[in-house]
């Protein structure tokens, strides 16, 4: 009976979080977008080099922790409902600046999620995003959007 009751709040309280993150998926909340582009002083200063490596398995600690966070919190990612496995295969994740700065909102929502996803199975796939500049270049394009008011709340 026990082991029962366990089972079924365990279920419970993952149908709510995938019903709360499907249920704002498409909003983006202010605050937290505000607190994301507070992260692209902290890339300039180096605070991302914090990925640790142990026995191929990368642990993001620090900023590194604290931006992955913010993302999921902001409404940027896009959840469980999104195909970024399709995604993907139509739309290689590419490092090319120029592409990320013709991006619309939903190319970056769309890019973060599949980056946040494929993490899950290309151990340290983030901690290489942080290293090569790209994920500075798309929250500099997240927040140029922004400015621009073509992000809708």
């Amino acid at each position: 009976m026990l082991i029962f009751l366990v089972t079924s709040l365990i279920f419970i309280s993952i149908g709510c979080g995938i019903f709360y993150n499907s249920h704002r998926k498409d909003r983006l909340a202010r605050s937290k977008l505000e607190a994301l582009f507070a992260f692209i002083p902290r890339f300039e200063k180096g605070e991302f080099d914090n990925a640790k490596s142990d026995f191929e398995k990368h642990y993001y600690i620090d900023a590194s922790r604290e931006l992955i966070d913010t993302l999921a919190e902001s409404g940027v990612y896009l959840g469980n409902d999104f195909d970024w496995v399709g995604w993907i295969k139509d739309n290689p994740i590419t490092e090319n600046p120029e592409i990320i700065k013709s991006a619309s909102v939903e190319d970056i929502r769309q890019i973060l999620t599949a980056m946040i996803n494929q993490d899950r199975f290309i151990d340290g796939m983030l901690a290489e995003k942080f290293e090569s500049g790209m994920m500075e270049n798309i929250l500099q394009r997240l927040e140029e959007l922004d400015k621009n008011s073509q992000i809708k709340f």
